[in-house]
């Protein structure tokens, strides 16, 4: 059965690799969150000639620093590692998400659309461990899709951050509590409901739609460390990532053991 099964996971990630239509959407955003948008945003960071100790005010009773005194340089150097360090995190919770999403809902419907499901089901496998080695072919392509994204981003914004005479940047702990347990939880839990939902999904866009309620809230995360309204300390988002992970593992159990191609 096993065998099986990892045939599943192999034959899945040949077709997803294959598929250029999915890889060039599944490449596009994330491009343009961790590769273009922090680039302009230095950039303009670097070359404003605007007083903004106004703006850096919103911070600074969560950063605990005092900016009447400091110069725009070093006010321009706060504002690049807020948020390098605060802001674009969060963005490596929303595309392991958005990848697993457009895996996942790809994984049952585009079954259906090859008309190999029937057949599938009718294979000595479990409908149970089909739905795991789905899960974990969407799982580990959105894991080392992420790892190669923060890879390339850490390359070029520290091509950018030299080339405007900022600091370096290097992950702390933030960032790999968000990159490693974080997204992990986020992908498990996006997977799950959006393959238990493309079973019964006649396209990709019905099976898609579970996964705005995984999105919405890290979109409002990133909005909040934008304006100041919320700020989190390392020690709550190493306790919330692993609640979030237990959650997610939990919740693909319980899944797992209820899914049925008949229900």
């Amino acid at each position: 059965m096993n065998k099986l099964a990892n045939e599943i996971i192999i034959k899945d990630i040949r077709s997803i690799m294959k598929n250029k239509k999915i890889i060039s959407i599944m490449c596009l955003v994330p491009f343009v969150l961790t590769i273009i948008m922090p680039t302009i945003f230095i950039i303009s960071v670097k070359n404003s000639h605007i007083e903004i100790s106004t703006f850096l005010k919103i911070f600074e009773k969560a950063l605990n620093i005092s900016f009447d005194k400091i110069s725009l340089i070093k006010q321009k150097r706060i504002i690049v590692d807020f948020f390098i360090y605060n802001v674009l995190p969060i963005f490596f919770m929303l595309i392991p998400t958005m990848v697993s999403t457009i895996i996942s809902a790809n994984s049952f419907v585009g079954e259906k659309e090859k008309g190999t499901l029937e057949t599938l089901f009718l294979s000595p496998l479990r409908v149970r461990d089909i739905f795991i080695a789905k899960v974990k072919v969407s799982i580990l392509l959105s894991v080392v899709f992420n790892l190669i994204i923060f890879v390339i981003m850490c390359i070029v914004l520290n091509i950018v951050l030299y080339l405007c005479e900022f600091d370096f940047f290097f992950p702390n702990v933030k960032w790999w509590i968000l990159l490693i347990i974080a997204s992990l939880g986020v992908t498990i839990l996006s997977t799950t409901f959006v393959i238990k939902k493309s079973k019964k999904s006649d396209s990709v866009e019905e099976a898609q739609q579970l996964a705005v309620f995984v999105i919405l809230p890290i979109i409002g995360i990133v909005v909040g460390q934008f304006t100041g309204f919320m700020f989190i300390s390392t020690f709550a988002i190493f306790v919330a990532s692993l609640l979030l992970l237990l959650i997610s593992i939990i919740v693909m159990k319980i899944i797992s053991i209820k899914i049925d191609y008949y229900a």
